[in-house]
């Protein structure tokens, strides 16, 4: 069992005087997810090796080397919080054996943090400058080495190539299993339960939704582990789509349901409308409406050079009923579409080239998956939270998800339910190759302390932050 205490020591630099503010933590569920065993599918450099950013291990400089620091209190809801509510922004950040000068990231204090290998504890101590984290202080959260580079919004953070280690997820497998089936497309993962789900789109007035043994860590003999599993159960649905020359079915993991669309063409103009089935996959309900492009410009449905009726390389995503499509425009945007609301439709600036996108937390992540930038300073990760609408880089950077080799024209993230967004599968595309893997994105909060009294640094003083965590 893990226990963690925080001390913060704000000192003004004008006078002196030294303020200390202390409080217990609470663990959550993400180490637990983090280290769960699925089977011969796991890479064993990923739990039981030092390998550098493609390891957990150590855990206690792999797995806890981050610091995030939030300007509102997290409800650790029992240990179920993964990642921090879009009510609470990042104040400031800190990542293991790392210094920074810059306005977000504090330096590790190598000379004051140790591990006791006897007493099984650790304590991180990490420094802030006068110009470091300045704001409204309420929780204080571990994160893994590479989530202390940020992963949350943050005008003033600055994301760079120079450490390895600034990425956004993990690779987690070492085989990693070929989850397609034909022109059935994958759009959820329950590894808990070592199920998938499909879809497969065979009309205007007609989807089917299969769910399949995963067969990921519950093998049986006849079963290709590499290979998506039996067929367990079918569904068809009626449905209302325009066409059935670029289809997709988009997951809104938040409500549960899938939202079918068809259309003519990879390119849905401005002015046209997009008929849309919404199917509730609780209750089995299906419901139907139209969007039309208002935002002024072309929206990029699917990559151009896709032509198979149930495409993959789609440039877009739902989340909380809320659509986000590439605008196709002189510099790249995502438009913000609201279903129920369309007053509430914009579009946000995001400088990538063709931009895929996936949901981590309440938080959507935009990334550059291009095959033709790979890996540059153009894989910055961009952060939106929904409840502020606000926009910016995340400190972290994706090019660990194009595989260091193979940029992607477009990539589909599929989210796996039951770990709240910590493990993703990603099916991406070059040229007319699919490569597949699953991750484990960065972020997460494994522990969570609420300060008593919320804490407001300046830049008239200077910050220590004492986190100390003792497994008993």
């Amino acid at each position: 069992m893990l226990k963690g205490k925080t001390t913060i020591e704000l000192t003004d630099v004008n006078t002196g005087e030294k303020k200390v503010y202390e409080h217990h933590n609470t663990i959550t569920k993400s180490l637990e997810k983090l280290l769960k065993d699925h089977g011969s599918l796991m890479d064993p450099r990923y739990l039981f090796t030092s390998n550098g950013v493609s390891s957990l291990y150590p855990y206690r400089t792999n797995a806890l080397g981050g610091l995030l620091l939030f300007d509102n209190e997290i409800d650790p809801k029992n240990g179920e919080t993964i990642f921090a509510p879009t009510s609470a922004s990042m104040v400031g950040c800190g990542v293991y054996n790392k210094t920074s000068t810059n306005n977000v990231r504090g330096s590790y204090n190598s000379s004051e943090s140790y591990y006791n290998s006897q007493e099984k504890s650790m304590k991180y101590v990490y420094d802030f400058a006068t110009n470091q984290a300045n704001g409204t202080i309420k929780s204080v959260c571990l994160t893994s080495a590479a989530g202390g580079y940020g992963g949350y919004e943050n005008e003033n953070n600055v994301c760079t190539l120079s450490d390895d280690s600034n990425n956004f997820a993990y690779g987690r497998f070492a085989c990693t299993p070929t989850l397609t089936i034909g022109e059935r497309v994958l759009f959820a993962i329950d590894l808990t339960n070592d199920k998938c789900y499909y879809h497969n789109i065979t009309g205007i007035t007609n989807i089917d939704v299969y769910t399949y043994n995963a067969g990921l860590y519950n093998k049986r003999i006849f079963h290709d582990p590499l290979n998506a599993g039996k067929e367990l159960s079918k569904t068809s649905y009626n449905i209302d789509i325009n066409s059935t020359n670029y289809t997709a079915g988009f997951f809104d993991q938040k409500h549960n349901t899938l939202h079918v669309i068809g259309h003519t063409s990879y390119n849905w103009a401005n002015g046209v409308t997009l008929k849309v089935s919404k199917i509730d996959l609780t209750n089995g309900t299906v419901e139907n409406y139209t969007l039309t492009n208002d935002s002024g410009n072309t929206i990029m449905l699917f990559h151009n050079s896709s032509s198979e009726p149930k495409s993959w390389s789609v440039y877009a995503l739902i989340y909380d009923n809320i659509f986000y499509f590439y605008q196709n425009k002189s510099s790249e945007y995502v438009y913000k579409m609201d279903i129920a609301n369309s007053d509430n439709n914009k579009s946000l600036a995001v400088p990538l080239n063709y931009a895929s996108m996936f949901v981590y937390g309440e938080r959507i992540a935009f990334t550059n998956l291009d095959r033709t930038i790979n890996i540059s300073a153009s894989n910055i990760v961009y952060v939106y939270n929904p409840e502020t609408d606000i926009l910016t880089k995340s400190g972290l950077h994706s090019h660990v998800m194009t595989e260091n080799t193979n940029g992607f024209e477009c990539a589909h993230i599929v989210p796996c339910i039951d770990t709240d967004g910590l493990i993703v599968y990603r099916i991406g595309r070059a040229s007319n190759n699919f490569y597949y893997k699953f991750y484990t994105l960065n972020p997460y909060l494994a522990t969570i302390n609420n300060l008593e009294t919320p804490i407001v640094k300046t830049d008239a003083s200077t910050m220590k932050v004492i986190y100390t965590i003792t497994e008993e």
